[in-house]
């Protein structure tokens, strides 16, 4: 007689959820680069989600404004990506997400347009300096937050 594993735990259908959108496409360009090359199999993952989180204009939108075109990302600059985001529907830890945003900034695929703090979100913006990668690297901005036991408080800052 044959007994089936049956596992004990419901997995979540709603994890995962992709981003509305109705895929991506990667050029030859952007694959052959030694910038993506450079990436983890997790960068890869948070990279194609910030792919799915780009917005192109409709028909009515590049015929009303004159700047656009088909390829021009409509809300380059707004792309929110959380934490809370990543962690809850991706599945990804916390440090591992940290360590693709800062690759992904230092190859050059996305940079930090507005930064956020205080409940207030970072809004992303896809950029293109990865065709210049191995030449130039962008440096990331740390936090000015310092942490460690060089910067501890000798005393209570009340009674300095």
């Amino acid at each position: 007689m044959t007994t089936y594993y049956k596992p004990n735990y419901k997995i979540k259908d709603n994890w995962r959820k992709l981003p509305r959108s109705q895929g991506v496409y990667l050029e030859r360009e952007l694959l052959e680069s030694p910038a993506y090359w450079e990436l983890t199999g997790n960068c890869i993952r948070v990279l194609t989600i910030f792919y799915l989180k780009r917005r192109f204009p409709n028909k009515k939108e590049v015929k009303k404004f004159k700047g656009y075109n088909k390829h021009t990302i409509v809300n380059n600059g707004k792309i929110v990506f959380t934490y809370k985001e990543a962690i809850k529907k991706y599945r990804f830890t916390k440090g591992t997400f940290k360590n693709c945003l800062e690759k992904l900034q230092e190859v050059g695929f996305i940079e930090v347009h507005v930064p956020g703090g205080n409940n207030l979100s970072t809004k992303y913006k896809i950029v293109d300096y990865w065709q210049k990668y191995p030449t130039v690297k962008n440096e990331v901005k740390k936090s000015k937050t310092l942490v460690g036991k060089s910067t501890r408080f000798k005393k209570h800052p009340k009674n300095v």
